[in-house]
């Protein structure tokens, strides 16, 4: 009689570690709450928009552990919502490194807003829960982008040198969020503005009619100079037009 012996093997344990898309979508939507709240402390006040997109991520994360498709299309829709309702704000604090608050808390939310839409799509595609190859290179990826990031943002914040008032200079203050003048005025011609920021996030001054867009970092000092015609003008920081605004007399 033939015999077979049976081999006794040895289970396949090389996919057991790892991180898979749920627990990715987990910490990265956590991510998106603690850089936000991180915002507030870096502020040094309450922002109540801050915390309204906060609060959705820390219950979509909740969710993903319990009901992993149902969580992931959650967090999927708010990365997607908060993403458009942001861009406003997302496009200036990325284009100005040297105002660092804005521009760490903006790359480190935006990092983790697109790895919760591929979390999203490969969780809606895929079956299998466990750990994804995949899921660990996006992770890595994220984590390489945040740190570029810093590095960016610590670069520009060194090199940045804030502008100094001239003479003649009509000379505005931005604090808590607000302008010192909201009305100023000046001759027709040649004009200077001078502008200090003391708060903790991007401001501008911006009027649209007469092409000015000055960009005036956290903790820092801009000046510009323009043409202006008789006239009155609306100038305003873009980033926060809703409460910042002013008028520019010219005559």
């Amino acid at each position: 009689m033939q015999t077979v012996e049976a081999r006794r093997t040895e289970p396949d344990t090389s996919q057991a570690s790892g991180i898979g898309w749920t627990e990715l979508m987990f910490w990265s939507a956590l991510g998106v709450a603690a850089a936000l709240i991180g915002g507030m402390v870096a502020f040094g006040e309450f922002i109540p928009p801050l915390l309204v997109f906060a609060v959705p991520f820390v219950i979509g994360a909740l969710i993903v552990r319990k009901r992993r498709r149902g969580g992931a299309i959650t967090l999927g829709i708010f990365a997607v919502l908060t993403l458009v309702l942001n861009i406003p704000f997302i496009v200036p604090s990325l284009s100005v490194p040297a105002s660092t608050e804005d521009f760490i808390m903006t790359s480190v939310v935006l990092a983790c807003l697109l790895v919760l839409l591929v979390g999203a799509v490969a969780v809606i595609r895929r079956s299998d829960a466990g750990p994804s190859p995949a899921a660990r290179s996006v992770g890595l990826a994220a984590l390489v982008l945040i740190g570029l990031s810093l590095a960016t943002a610590a670069a520009a914040r060194i090199t940045h040198e804030s502008a100094v008032a001239q003479p003649g200079d009509i000379e505005i203050t931005t604090e808590n969020i607000e302008f010192s003048h909201e009305h100023i005025s000046a001759e027709a011609g040649e004009i200077s503005v001078f502008v200090e920021n003391k708060d903790t996030t991007l401001h501008t001054f911006t009027i649209e009619e007469l092409g000015v867009d000055l960009q005036i970092p956290s903790n820092s000092s801009e000046r510009v100079t323009f043409d202006a015609p008789p006239g009155t003008y609306d100038f305003e920081c873009s980033p926060h037009l809703d409460v910042m605004k002013g008028t520019l007399e010219v005559q």
